[in-house]
């Protein structure tokens, strides 16, 4: 009997579901996160090296952080984050490894790589290091001692363990040379495929990283650039967990409706090719949440009442206050109060 060993099955195949319920567009990338992981759940992991590693690479806003946050809430915790952004300097280094002997602040405060934050029993520990191209050179040789070894020694000469970890590292190399070559002037623009974006990716990555770190990489995934209608779905997304705080407010529970006019709206505020859906959240929070908290602090609203947001003529979003009446003939909501 020929066996089947593509598949998901089990941990891995429920954390694959949920993982596409919360993530858009991304399917393939999921699966082969979740293939990695599926090791784990197995108990064939590598007990030299943290659980797995990964790098994820592709355009802004198309899911690479929001990934690791799932899979650190489908394991009920909060993932270790190190912004790399934070440390394109050598010395800023000692925020993760604390101040060598002899400087200011040695042996005075945690660094972020501390026993206390990295080693938890239990369940693997989810670590993120986001936008780890703009880190300084000496994040590497921290890197490499981690994916090789699976630990680091702080500066405080404490051994700190990545064994039971699942290491995560986010990258936008190459999206700027993509960008660049589909908007070339003239005969020469075109459409690139995903199978020749994934390659031109493959390829920056290789310019920018050593081959001693590329090797230590147990998978390097590349996500998709969000289309559109990818958007809209990550909208309906984000308006069911808006819906279910309003549930959960003990202020006040109300029912919130979008209009198709005003869904049309934010999604093209807050969607474009070159960011993704990068800025939704921040547009729903103005145009949606923050609105909405004002009425109930106004009382405009009472517990139980239907609001629903609408796109004025003039582009200008407001909400109203709506009833819905039933009668033989029909059943439609009735405007009663226009919220300011």
């Amino acid at each position: 009997m020929i066996l089947d060993c593509k598949k998901l099955n089990g941990e891995a195949k429920k954390l694959s579901d949920y993982l596409k319920s919360k993530i858009i567009s991304q399917d393939e990338s999921i699966d082969e996160v979740c293939s990695g992981i599926q090791k784990y759940f197995v108990g064939l992991s590598d007990t030299n090296k943290p659980l797995f590693n990964f790098l994820f690479a592709g355009p802004t806003g198309s899911g690479k952080t929001k990934i690791v946050q799932e899979i650190a809430k489908y394991f009920d915790l909060e993932p270790v984050v190190i912004d790399c952004g934070e440390i394109q300097q050598q010395h800023e280094l000692s925020k993760l490894l604390g101040a060598p002997p002899g400087y200011i602040g040695h042996g005075e405060t945690k660094p972020l790589l501390s026993k206390e934050r990295i080693e938890i029993q239990g369940k693997p520990n989810v670590i993120l290091f986001d936008e780890v191209e703009k880190a300084t050179g000496g994040l590497y040789n921290v890197l490499l001692g981690i994916l090789d070894n699976g630990y680091v020694t702080t500066n405080s000469n404490v051994k700190v363990s990545f064994l039971n970890c699942l290491v995560f590292m986010t990258c936008n190399i190459g999206a700027k040379e993509i960008e660049s070559e589909e908007n070339k002037i003239g005969f020469s623009k075109k459409s690139l495929t995903w199978e020749e974006k994934q390659a031109y990716t493959t390829k920056e990555i290789k310019k920018k990283f050593l081959p001693e770190f590329i090797n230590r990489l147990d998978k390097m995934i590349v996500f998709k650039q969000l289309t559109r209608e990818d958007v809209e779905h990550i909208f309906e997304l984000e308006l069911n967990q808006i819906q279910e705080r309003l549930n959960n407010c003990e202020y006040k529970k109300i029912f919130l409706f979008v209009s198709p006019e005003a869904k049309r709206k934010i999604v093209d505020v807050g969607y474009s090719i070159q960011y993704g859906a990068r800025n939704l959240k921040r547009v729903m929070e103005k145009e949606i949440i923050q609105p909405i908290a004002n009425a109930l602090s106004l009382d405009e609203v009472e517990e139980g009442d239907s609001i629903q947001l609408e796109v004025n003529p003039a582009g200008e979003f407001f909400f109203e206050k709506k009833i819905y009446s039933r009668t033989k003939s029909k059943a439609c909501w009735i405007s009663v109060l226009e919220i300011v």
